[in-house]
């Protein structure tokens, strides 16, 4: 295989790899939302309507904005840390790509959560979750996570060193 060829499959892979990891990130902080809320840990704030769409019935859908920010202020970092270093994507553009693949993806599991726990067809609940503030704040918390990433890759690049790399 031409040496042209490999890197541009090795980019690919790296690309790829990054994505998946950003994609689990987003996961992985609705997964420290729900055991937080389970384990009712950090209850600092004021409640936001609609974090947990899935926990509605139960009442359990508002949680507190502490709660929420232990669980996607880091999603947002290693989303961050996985494109800048894994995908060598720009520090600032990191945080726009971050910001835009967990609105999507919120959104849509906020939507299918809201019909799911309802019983009622998923094209109903479309305008519903955009009006959910935990929605939002979830989003909020997910780039303002992902901005302080970029700023620490950002600072750690002008210093000569990469944040993975330590230096």
């Amino acid at each position: 295989m031409p040496a042209e060829a490999r890197r541009l499959s090795w980019r690919a892979l790296r690309g790829l790899l990054a994505w998946t990891v950003t994609v689990l990130a987003v996961a992985a902080g609705v997964g420290w939302l729900y055991l937080l809320a389970k384990l009712h840990a950090v209850d600092v704030g004021p409640h936001q309507a609609g974090a947990l769409p899935l926990e509605q019935l139960a009442s359990q859908d508002p949680q507190p904005l502490g709660r929420m920010a232990l669980s996607w202020l880091p999603a947002g970092a290693a989303a961050t840390l996985a494109l800048t270093t894994v995908a060598r994507v720009s520090p600032t553009r990191a945080p726009f790509a971050v910001g835009f693949l967990a609105a999507a993806l919120l959104y849509l599991t906020t939507t299918a959560s809201d019909a799911l726990a309802r019983n009622e067809p998923l094209a109903d609940h479309f305008g519903p979750a955009a009006r959910e503030p935990g929605l939002w704040s979830a989003i909020a918390l997910i780039l303002l996570g992902s901005l302080l990433a970029a700023a620490a890759v950002w600072a750690g690049r002008r210093g000569g060193g990469t944040v993975a790399s330590g230096g």
